[in-house]
C-alpha cells in the first residue's frame, strides 16, 4: 500500500468543519472533451475519475519508480525489490486530469481527435471544485484525496523527487533536534552550558521546520484533523510523467481507495468497469457542483451557434437561470 492511512476523509466531521485549501495559488484548470463528455458532464453534474494504469501514459508510476530508484542510487540508498513491485501493482489510485492552458491547439487535437476535432472544454475554479466534490459524495468516507500539478521529467532529473527526499531528511534532522532539547532539559548540564546547548538545538529546529514549510512542492492532501488542504509528499509517485507529455500541462484530482472500502464501492455500483477496444478499465463518477464552473470554449473547428445550442438545451432541461454557465465563447 502506497498511501498511509493516516489522514482518511471522515465525512461526518467533513460536514461540520469548514474545508481550508492552504495552497501557494488557486488555479483555474481546464478540462477538455467532446460534445457528448460536456453533456453528460453537464446533465449528471458529474466527473469522471478514472484508474491511474488505464490513462493515455501507460508508464504512469512506472516513470516515478524509476527516477527514484535512480535518485537512491545516487545516494547510496538500496530500497528493496518488492518496493517497486508492490508500486507497480498499486490499483487503489482514481484521477481525474485538467489542463492549465486554456486554449491549446494540441489539447484540442489529441482530445478531440476522433470527432473531427470537435469539443469543448471546461474552465473551472480549482478550490470550488474540490470542496464540492468533497462535498457531494459521502462514498468517499474513508478515503484520501490529493490535487497538484503534473511534473514531467527528462533523463531522472525530477523537483518532486528531490523534494521528497529533502522534506524527509529535514523532518528526520527536525525531529532528531527535538529530541536533543527534550534531553538538554532533563539533562545534568550547568544551566551555562544548558542555554548554549538549548540555544543551538532551537536553532537548528528552526531552521528544518522552516526548509519543510518553504518546500516548492505543488501537492496537497487532505487532512482530517483539522479539515484542510497541505503540501503532502505522499502521492508524490502519481504527479511526475514523461515529458513526451508536457504539451497537456497537466494538473490532476485524484482519490486513493483503501482495498476494504473499494471492495463495498464495488459492490455498490459505484465503481465501474468498461471496456473500450482491446482495454478494460475500471472509473468512478463523482458528483460536484455546478457552480465550480466558471466559464466554457469551444473548439476552433466546431461550428459555434450548433455549440451553443447544445449548452442552451442543457440549461433548460435543468432549469437553470438563462446563461447560467456565463462565459461562452470560440477558440
Amino acid at each position: 500500500m502506497l498511501i498511509e492511512n493516516t489522514n482518511r476523509i471522515k465525512y461526518k466531521e467533513l460536514r461540520e468543519r469548514q474545508i481550508q485549501i492552504k495552497a501557494k495559488s488557486l488555479k483555474t484548470l481546464f478540462h477538455y472533451t467532446s460534445n457528448q463528455g460536456l453533456e453528460a458532464i453537464l446533465e449528471n453534474e458529474t466527473l469522471r475519475f478514472s484508474d491511474i494504469h488505464s490513462l493515455n501514459d501507460y508508464a504512469e508510476v512506472t516513470t516515478s519508480i524509476n527516477v527514484l530508484m535512480e535518485k537512491a542510487k545516487e545516494m547510496g540508498i538500496t530500497l528493496p525489490d518488492w518496493y517497486t513491485t508492490e508500486m507497480v501493482k498499486e490499483e487503489n489510485v482514481y484521477v481525474c486530469c485538467f489542463s492549465l492552458d486554456s486554449d491549446s491547439q494540441a489539447m484540442w487535437s489529441y482530445y478531440t481527435k476522433d470527432l473531427n476535432n470537435k469539443g469543448f472544454n471546461i474552465s473551472f475554479d480549482c478550490k470550488k471544485l474540490v470542496k464540492s466534490i468533497l462535498e457531494h459524495n459521502p462514498c468517499l468516507d474513508g478515503c484520501e484525496m490529493f490535487f497538484g500539478k503534473i511534473e514531467y521529467v527528462k533523463n531522472y532529473n525530477s523537483k518532486y523527487i528531490e523534494q521528497m527526499f529533502s522534506i524527509l531528511d529535514n523532518s528526520f534532522n527536525y525531529a532528531l533536534s527535538k529530541t536533543a532539547l527534550w534531553l538538554i532539559k532533563s539533562s545534568t548540564f550547568t544551566n551555562e552550558e544548558q542555554t548554549e546547548q538549548t540555544s543551538e538545538f532551537e536553532s537548528k529546529n528552526e531552521k528544518h521546520k522552516r526548509n519543510i514549510e518553504t518546500t516548492d512542492l505543488e501537492i496537497y492532501g487532505f487532512n482530517n484533523k483539522s479539515q484542510y488542504f497541505e503540501q503532502n509528499i505522499k502521492p508524490v509517485f502519481f504527479f511526475i510523467k514523461n515529458e513526451t507529455f508536457k504539451f497537456e500541462n497537466e494538473y490532476r484530482i485524484g482519490i486513493y481507495i483503501p482495498s476494504d472500502i473499494k471492495k463495498n464501492l464495488v459492490d455498490k455500483n459505484i465503481i465501474k468497469t468498461e471496456r473500450r477496444k482491446t482495454i478494460t478499465r475500471t472509473y468512478m463518477d463523482l458528483s460536484f457542483s455546478l457552480e465550480a464552473i466558471t466559464g466554457i470554449t469551444v473548439s476552433p473547428t466546431s461550428d459555434y451557434s450548433e455549440s451553443l445550442e447544445i449548452i442552451k438545451k442543457i440549461e433548460t432541461a435543468k432549469n437553470l437561470p438563462n446563461n447560467f454557465f456565463r462565459k461562452i465563447k470560440k477558440s
